[in-house]
């Protein structure tokens, strides 16, 4: 934000006659750009206040919200009904709400349907998730970090139906974009991508090996790692997540 914005409009005196010296101002500080709080401090008009050391009534605290930013989640299909992300960010609230889109598409072009409950239904068709616009289920201190003002917001955007990479757009409880009153409502109230998301999966195959042979097998999916493994039930008759 900018340090010294000005005010804009000028002071309203609405009840001078009556003796009530009450003020009121709007200030623009410019597009907030990182998260954190900082302290307001204030100069009185004429006093020099082009110079820092003029400002030295302290005149609050501002607090910038929102996801850290860049973060990536991944989620892997079958190893849970539901993929679930854990968003890190400064001051992040229960009432925050995630917005799942393309990676293609920007963030303040989602059309998030109005929230009721903890989640709204699905905003665009053909996202692999059962909640592609979700509240968040929790918010605390990050456990992880010795800063106070660091916060992890936990969101459920639902069951998983297939593979692929989605961005996450973040709405840190805002209001303000459209004429309404609803929170997280329009596009352009998802201010920030938090990051993008990952579904990880092994497709399933067919494979043959001969006896006395080495049996190689090349599985194929989307995001395989080399730490993977693959499990043969020597049975033929268990499911997978039972095998002993």
């Amino acid at each position: 934000v900018r340090s010294n914005p000005g005010l804009s409009p000028l002071a309203l005196w609405p009840g001078q006659e009556q003796g009530d010296l009450t003020t009121s101002m709007d200030i623009n500080m410019g597009i907030a750009l990182g998260q954190g709080s900082r302290h307001l401090c204030a100069c009185y008009g004429g006093s020099d206040c082009n110079q820092p050391s003029r400002f030295t009534l302290n005149a609050g605290v501002m607090v910038v919200r929102s996801a850290i930013g860049g973060e990536e989640f991944v989620c892997v299909w079958g190893s849970t009904p539901n993929c679930t992300l854990k968003v890190r960010g400064k001051f992040l609230q229960s009432t925050d709400v995630v917005a799942v889109a393309p990676i293609g598409t920007p963030c303040k072009e989602v059309q998030p349907t109005p929230i009721a409950g903890v989640a709204a239904p699905l905003f665009l068709a053909g996202l692999p998730f059962g909640m592609p616009v979700s509240r968040a289920t929790s918010a605390s201190s990050d456990p992880d970090s010795d800063a106070a003002d660091q916060y992890v917001a936990t969101f459920d955007i639902g069951e998983m139906s297939s593979d692929g990479r989605f961005k996450i757009c973040y709405c840190a409880s805002y209001d303000g974009a459209d004429a309404g009153d609803t929170p997280c409502d329009v596009g352009d109230e998802f201010t920030q991508e938090a990051g993008v998301v990952e579904i990880s999966r092994v497709y399933p195959s067919a494979f043959e090996c001969a006896v006395g042979r080495a049996c190689d097998v090349s599985a194929a999916g989307h995001q395989l790692r080399s730490t993977d493994v693959l499990l043969a039930d020597l049975g033929g008759a268990s499911i997978c997540g039972s095998v002993a």
